[in-house]
């Protein structure tokens, strides 16, 4: 395969601690899973004997929805964000409130929405606001609904086809082997559930990988939660993760088509913000903003994860290679490198934020770019070589081309629909 870049960025890279010293953050672009959460309702369903909706009831919170933990594990990425970037000096624009230099969007399901309001509210409590003298701050928060969201879940909006054609592709390729090589750990999860898994279908809606997921989501939340697991879900929990893992990373990455239509617009997206930071340090635009905050649901972290090549091994009894916990975050900085010479140059710097234990810490791991054929940038990549990535991710197609094979059309996405927005007056797009 032909090299990604036309030539070598060693010198850069080899400076690159030294130059960052000396350099400022430009922008902060940050996605986010949502916090803890409830199981489905089809909990009750295919687990009988699941006993802990009444606790979730208690604390108010229904089938699916935001807990008080996962609120607490955003307001937790929020003060990291806070005390890293807004009152460091790096984003001191940022510090207070301001709707056209900050922008957040979720994908649509309350529990995105609110994990959202939790991580900026904490970014901006009282006091930090518009005008500050009320007291009182806001944080905007702005949707679409999910069939136009080719951002944030594009697999539920447009291209629904191509992720159900995909998904029933891997169940063909892999399911029987799943049945045979684990068929002790699902009988496990039959008697502690009180319902045989095995008498669902392979494949199509509620299917048995469908139905088990279900029952493994429930048993982390619940962990995470401290309220007691179903008997005799504990022994074979680390062998249902996995199997159920492989199952939400074959369906959504199976191929590079599958790869480019779960990431939708995202890649393009944060190269164009990336883009426009560029530019205005060139003087060839206007400001845009500084601060990115999306929140969405983890398939579409698992699907940049794997489009530009990151990687992680979290520690965790249960945890599976690339998986994260609920209230993670994908954070890029982006660092501009000027030159008395010529135009600056930007460099993007990503790094994993996770919570660690019951809320009250979190850990960090830096996060590099690696190309299709296996190349790296190192721990700060400049822009060219992201770009070349997505190039070539897209190079038999992109998500809308990919998307269309299967019948559907790409029409105005989350993005394009909120250009006339605050949010959107500032960014020339």
């Amino acid at each position: 395969m032909k090299p990604l870049l036309p030539h070598s960025f060693s010198f850069l890279i080899l400076a690159v601690l030294f130059v960052l010293a000396l350099a400022d953050v430009q922008s902060v672009f940050i996605l986010q899973r949502h916090g803890n959460r409830a199981p489905n309702d089809d909990i009750a369903k295919i687990c009988p004997n699941y006993a802990n909706i009444p606790l979730y009831k208690a604390q108010h919170v229904d089938y699916a929805m935001l807990t008080g933990y996962g609120m607490r594990q955003l307001e937790l990425l929020g003060t990291f964000i806070k005390r890293s970037y807004l009152d460091s000096g790096y984003l001191a624009d940022y510090h207070d409130y301001y709707p056209t230099k900050v922008t957040a969007f979720a994908s649509n399901s309350p529990r995105c929405i609110q994990s959202c309001l939790s991580t900026g509210y904490t970014m901006y409590p009282d006091g930090t606001g518009v005008p500050r003298a009320s007291g009182h701050s806001f944080f905007s928060v702005e949707s679409n609904s999910q069939e136009h969201d080719n951002v944030l879940a594009c697999r539920k909006a447009k291209c629904d086809a191509e992720y159900v054609a995909h998904t029933d592709q891997w169940l063909r390729e892999n399911i029987d082997g799943i049945l045979k090589d684990h068929a002790s750990m699902i009988s496990q999860v039959s008697k502690a559930c009180g319902f045989d898994f095995t008498t669902l279908p392979k494949s199509g809606t509620n299917n048995i990988m469908d139905s088990l997921k279900v029952v493994n989501d429930a048993t982390a939340f619940d962990i995470n939660a401290g309220f007691p697991l179903i008997s005799g879900i504990e022994a074979v929990h680390t062998e249902l993760n996995a199997v159920c893992q492989s199952y939400i990373d074959g369906s959504l990455l199976i191929n590079n088509d599958a790869i480019v239509a779960s990431n939708g617009k995202l890649p393009k997206f944060m190269l164009e913000t990336w883009g426009a930071h560029l530019d205005a340090a060139n003087h060839d635009g206007p400001d845009p903003s500084g601060l990115v905050l999306l929140c969405g649901h983890r398939e579409i972290l698992y699907a940049l994860r794997t489009f530009f090549g990151f990687s992680w091994n979290l520690p965790g009894d249960a945890m599976v290679a690339g998986q994260l916990p609920p209230g993670s975050a994908i954070v890029f900085e982006q660092h501009c490198i000027e030159s008395s010479t010529g135009p600056a140059d930007h460099l993007i710097m990503p790094y994993l934020w996770y919570p660690d234990g019951q809320g009250a810490s979190f850990k960090r791991l830096d996060l590099q770019f690696t190309s299709p054929d296996g190349k790296s940038c190192g721990k700060a990549c400049p822009l060219d070589f992201i770009q070349a990535i997505h190039d070539a991710r897209n190079a038999n197609g992109t998500y809308k081309q990919i998307c269309e094979k299967f019948g559907e059309e790409i029409d105005a996405d989350l993005f394009d629909s909120y250009r006339g927005s605050r949010a959107w007056k500032e960014w020339g797009m």
